[in-house]
């Protein structure tokens, strides 16, 4: 039994069906199913389903054997979905099949009945990043003479993840339009897709490390750890779509099911890590008779301990709606649309916390440090942190890099100012 098609018919919706085999065969049947007809089938052995199929029962809406070839053409007289099967009650032998058919629903909408919403669905959350560049255009243009890394690629994955929505919008348009899909576009806009994905799971887990933050930079180790299996989710992602349901296909489920989590957890964990670097800090500025409630390093502290919380909330959600959407197939749409919204919610998270500000505290530290150091500022240096990564057996440290802590205290005025920063040298 061979099913070379399914498509969601509205009430009114047409199709139009030829086929012809390479052998001319009489043993051949093509049947048209409804959702609870194929549902039966499948359940029937191949013996008995040709006995019954050759003793005239009605199994289907449509059921014809090859004449030596089939024609079909009718109108759907209510909504569902539709099964379309070549079932072969002769010698098994290998076949040649060419097919011609038409499916359109009314108005000329070429789109199946799942697939319906996604013009609309994409246009409307393009619209939606489309705003959130605007506003944080407006923030940035408030704080222009600022240049941080971090929210130079927070804008980067917002202008991706727009465009990315927008090519969607009118790949899913054309298709409604006119019911060609070109593999050359398919093609490209997965590549696209798959690069959009990268680039945002990137910049979450580079936040999470605390890049520009924390740290000055991050170890060949963690770059791997970031890369490797975000490239495996944008690639997997893509491919899973093509091969569906096939085994190769649910491979790629699993594949996918086992990375997800395990960025998600590299991701918490992460987190984690940089909030344990941040309360060092803060301990440091403790032990050095420094109050640290108004220093950057608080600032930085209350920041992370927020984005934490988005992230466990993300966490929450994605693995709802990605446990939904394999269990449910028919209406991806619903799924698309709310790892959409939680994709939404998560960026508006992140963007307000770490937006720019009067006030900022998201400076780079480490050119701060040097400004210091030009200025003629003497540093304090402390070994009390290799003392407490060695207490709470901090995962994120890389035995291979030396790390002291320094504090710098420029007076300023009636109030002091107070500034932490880290300098790391290879052993």
């Amino acid at each position: 039994m061979f099913t070379f098609d399914t498509f969601g018919f509205q009430k009114g919706g047409h199709l139009t069906m030829s086929i012809q085999d390479s052998i001319n065969s009489k043993e051949l049947w093509y049947l048209d199913c409804s959702e609870s007809q194929y549902e039966d089938i499948k359940e029937k052995e191949l013996l008995s389903l040709c006995s019954d199929l050759n003793s005239n029962h009605s199994l289907c809406l449509v059921q014809h054997k090859f004449s030596p070839n089939i024609t079909e053409e009718r109108t759907a007289k209510k909504q569902g979905y539709q099964y379309f099967l070549i079932v072969n009650c002769g010698e098994e032998r290998e076949i040649t099949y060419t097919f011609d058919y038409i499916f359109v629903n009314p108005n000329e909408q070429y789109l199946s009945l799942s697939e319906i919403p996604f013009p609309k669905l994409f246009l409307i959350f393009s619209i939606l990043w489309s705003v959130l560049i605007f506003f944080w255009c407006i923030n940035w243009g408030f704080h222009f003479k600022l240049r941080i890394k971090l929210h130079q690629l927070l804008t980067f994955v917002l202008f991706t993840k727009a465009i990315a929505l927008y090519l969607l919008y009118f790949f899913w348009s054309n298709i409604s339009q006119t019911g060609i899909v070109k593999n050359k576009y398919v093609i490209s806009l997965a590549t696209y897709i798959a690069f959009s994905e990268y680039i945002f799971y990137t910049s979450l887990l580079l936040i999470a490390n605390g890049w520009t933050i924390t740290k000055k930079y991050l170890t060949k180790k963690q770059h791997v750890h970031i890369a490797i299996p975000i490239l495996i989710i944008a690639v997997s992602k893509q491919l899973q779509k093509v091969y569906q349901l096939t085994w190769v296909g649910i491979m790629l489920l699993f594949i996918l099911a086992i990375t997800y989590f395990y960025i998600l957890k590299l991701l918490f964990e992460s987190t984690n890590n940089s909030l344990h670097t941040l309360q060092f800090k803060l301990l440091l500025l403790r032990e050095s008779g420094i109050q640290p409630l108004t220093t950057p390093t608080y600032a930085k502290f209350q920041l992370f301990k927020k984005y934490k919380n988005s992230i466990f909330y993300y966490i929450l959600l994605f693995v709802a709606v990605y446990g939904i959407g394999v269990t449910i197939t028919r209406y991806q749409w619903v799924v698309e649309i709310c790892m959409l919204i939680v994709d939404l919610i998560l960026y508006i998270a992140i963007g307000f916390t770490f937006r720019l500000r009067d006030q900022n505290n998201l400076f780079d530290e480490f050119q701060t440090m040097n400004r210091h150091q030009n200025n003629g500022y003497q540093p304090i240096e402390s070994n009390y942190e290799a003392d407490y990564l060695n207490e709470t057996d901090h995962e994120d440290v890389d035995k291979r890099i030396e790390t002291q802590s320094i504090v710098y205290i420029e007076n300023i005025g009636n109030g002091t100012n107070v500034e932490l920063g880290q300098e790391e040298s290879k052993k």
